[in-house]
C-alpha cells in the first residue's frame, strides 16, 4: 500500500464574520498557515462567524485512509487521487499507481462529450443540428436526433442493442453475460450503422431521458465523420493531448465495458482540473471555452420524464448535463455544486466546486456485489473528505480570474 499526503492546511472552523477578509502568511517554523497578525480584527464583534475558508490547519486523512483500507479488501488494484485547488493533496494505491491504466467504462462519456464540445467551439458542429446531416443512415424516427440529445440521453435510443430474451444483434453489447456472444462488428462505423438500422426507439427524440450507451457511440462516430480522423486520433489531438492525458486510449474492439476506453488516475485528474477551472488545462492552455464547460455542466434534463436509468432509483434527484451527472444545485444560481460520472468497473470522477476539490478513484471489478460495496464505501469516503476539506470562498470573495 502506498499513501501520499501533501502539506495543505485547511479545516472547517466557525470563527468570523463573512465581511472579514483575512490575509495569511506562512509560518514555516510551525509548518502551518497563520493570520499575519494575531490581534483580533477590530471590525469583529462578539458572536460574529468567520467563514470556514478563513481558518487553516493541517488536514488529517486518517479516516479517509481507513475507508480505503476497507475498500482495498474488496477491490484490488485500487488507486485514489485527491486534488485541492489544483494541487495534489492525497493519493492512495494498492496493486497499482496513478499511472496504471484502468477501464473507464461510462466515464468515457464525459470525455466524449468534452471532445465534441471542442468541435462546437470551433463551429464545426452545432449542438442542435440533426446528426442525420453527417450520418444520413439516421432516417425516419431517428432523423430528428441532435448532438445535444445524444449527449444528454434524450435521443430516444435504447440503452443497448441487445434486448432481454432476444437474439443479440451483431454489434457490441454492454456485457456478454447472459446476453449472447461477443460482437462480430469491431469498427465504430459498423456499430453505428447497426444502431441506425436496427435500434428500436424508446421514445421520440427529445422527449424522455433514457440512459443510453448507444448514444455516445453515435457521438464518437459523428466526430470521426466530421474530422475525418479515427476516434482515438481525434481524441488525442483535440482533448487528450491538450489536457496532458498521454496514457488515455480508446479501443473499438472493446472488452466488457460499454465505452471501450482506458485511462489512468493521473490523466483523468488532469481532465477534471480542466473542467473545474472552466476549460483551462493544468499547463495553462485553454482547451474548451468557458461557455462550453458551462453548457456541459448545466441541466439538459430538468423536468424531463425519466426512462431507463443506470440503476433504478439511484438518480431521481440528479440531473444530467452533457456527458456528466449533476447534483447538489445552488439555490441562488441553479448551478450544480457537484458533477460526476462513474464507470461500470469502478472508475469514478468527481468534482466538488464548493471546495475546489477533484477526486478520482480507479478499480477493476466485474462482480456486481463487490461493485455495490465499493460504491457504498465511496460515498462514505466523500462524506469524510467533505468534513476535512472546507468550503472555498464565494466567487465574489475570490474575484474574477
Amino acid at each position: 500500500m502506498a499513501v501520499s499526503v501533501a502539506a495543505i492546511f485547511v479545516a472547517p472552523t466557525r470563527l468570523a464574520s463573512s465581511a472579514w477578509t483575512p490575509h495569511f502568511a506562512l509560518d514555516h517554523a510551525a509548518d502551518s498557515l497563520m493570520p499575519e497578525s494575531s490581534e483580533q480584527d477590530e471590525s469583529l464583534s462578539e458572536g460574529d462567524v468567520i467563514p470556514d475558508y478563513a481558518v487553516f490547519r493541517p488536514i488529517d486523512f486518517a479516516q479517509v485512509t481507513a475507508i480505503l483500507d476497507k475498500m482495498a479488501k474488496v477491490a484490488s488494484p485500487i488507486v485514489l487521487l485527491v486534488n485541492h485547488k489544483g494541487e495534489q493533496v492525497f493519493t492512495y494505491s494498492r496493486g497499482g499507481d496513478t499511472r496504471t491504466p484502468f477501464p473507464l467504462a461510462s466515464c468515457s462519456k464525459w470525455l466524449t462529450a468534452a471532445a465534441a464540445m471542442t468541435l462546437v467551439d470551433s463551429q464545426d458542429l452545432s449542438l442542435d443540428d440533426p446528426v442525420s446531416y453527417h450520418l444520413p443512415e439516421f432516417r425516419r424516427d431517428k432523423e430528428a436526433i441532435t448532438l445535444r440529445m445524444l449527449m444528454s440521453h434524450a435521443s430516444g435510443l435504447p440503452r443497448e442493442l441487445i434486448r432481454k430474451g432476444a437474439e443479440p444483434l451483431p454489434v457490441e453489447g454492454r456485457h456478454e453475460k447472459a446476453r449472447g456472444r461477443r460482437s462480430r462488428s469491431k469498427d465504430l462505423d459498423g456499430i453505428v450503422l447497426q444502431v441506425a438500422r436496427r435500434a428500436r426507439m424508446e421514445s421520440p427524440p427529445g422527449k424522455r431521458f433514457c440512459y443510453s450507451n448507444l448514444s455516445f457511440r453515435v457521438v464518437q462516430r459523428l466526430l470521426e465523420v466530421v474530422t475525418q480522423k479515427p476516434w482515438d486520433d481525434l481524441f488525442q489531438q483535440r482533448l487528450g493531448g491538450p489536457c496532458g492525458m498521454s496514457h488515455t486510449r480508446f479501443t473499438n474492439a472493446q472488452r466488457f465495458v460499454p465505452d471501450g476506453g482506458e485511462s489512468t488516475v493521473e490523466d483523468f485528474a488532469a481532465f477534471l482540473e480542466m473542467v473545474r477551472t472552466g476549460g483551462i488545462a493544468v499547463s495553462g492552455r485553454r482547451v474548451l471555452s468557458f461557455e462550453a464547460v458551462e453548457e456541459m455542466t448545466r441541466s439538459h434534463t430538468l423536468g424531463m420524464e425519466l426512462g431507463c436509468l443506470t440503476e433504478p432509483g439511484s438518480h431521481e434527484k440528479d440531473e444530467y448535463g452533457l456527458g456528466v451527472w449533476l447534483s447538489q444545485f445552488d439555490a441562488k444560481t441553479g448551478r450544480p455544486q457537484v458533477v460526476r460520472h462513474f464507470g461500470t468497473a469502478g472508475f469514478k470522477g468527481y468534482i466538488d466546486y464548493r471546495r475546489d476539490m477533484t477526486v478520482v478513484l480507479a478499480t477493476r471489478l466485474k462482480d456486481l456485489e463487490k461493485r455495490k460495496r465499493v460504491k457504498k464505501l465511496f460515498w462514505k469516503l466523500m462524506e469524510s473528505l467533505e468534513t476535512i476539506i472546507p468550503l472555498s470562498p464565494p466567487k465574489e470573495a475570490q474575484g474574477k480570474t
